[in-house]
């Protein structure tokens, strides 16, 4: 049959398919389905290919009674749709072959961070052997600091005293230039 060749071809369900007994079913008398389960599994998976095809009204009848023009309208559906899918897979592959290029860089990328990463902690860390000398540098360069804070506070105050005896010295010479009496003329 052409239904069973397109389904076949779409979904690539097999001829035995057709001729399985569905397994979340129980029957009591499975001898009785045996010359009707074909016709019915070829109905269940035609039905599901024609709800996706957007073509609702596939009776079972269309099986056992096929008419010309309802015939033509399901493979003109069926054709629809399998063009469509293929026009759609195609950029869907594109799709999928960016998308797995880009997840191949994203992986170098992270792969070049992670190893730049480690060779900054590398550079960052002091090696064991120049940890004393670092430690007793570091120490010297303190006292260093602490020495110089010490003579600029008391350059500081050196130089206050020396501003507070300079305006010391101005304002007693504006007072005696106040009290000195002008010449008349």
């Amino acid at each position: 049959m052409i239904y069973m060749r397109i389904l076949q071809k779409v979904y690539g369900i097999s001829l035995e398919d057709f001729y399985m007994m569905p397994v979340n079913t129980e029957i009591t008398y499975p001898q009785l389905f045996e010359g009707f389960l074909p016709v019915c599994n070829l109905y269940v998976h035609m039905q599901r290919l024609l709800s996706v095809c957007q073509i609702t009204d596939f009776r079972i009848d269309d099986i056992l009674n096929p008419k010309t023009k309802r015939t033509a309208r399901f493979l003109s559906g069926i054709l629809n749709f399998v063009n469509f899918r293929e026009f759609r897979r195609e950029a869907y592959l594109e799709l999928q072959q960016n998308y797995k290029l880009a997840m191949e860089k994203r992986q170098q990328l992270e792969a070049a961070n992670q190893e730049a990463a480690m060779k900054l902690e590398k550079l960052n860390t002091i090696p064991v052997e120049h940890q004393a000398e670092v430690k007793q540098l570091t120490e010297d360069i303190r006292e260093l600091e602490q020495l110089l804070r010490q003579d600029y506070r008391r350059k500081q105050t050196a130089l206050q005293e020396v501003i507070s005896q300079k305006k010391t010295d101005i304002a007693e010479r504006t007072r005696k230039l106040v009290n000195i009496p002008l010449c008349k003329l």
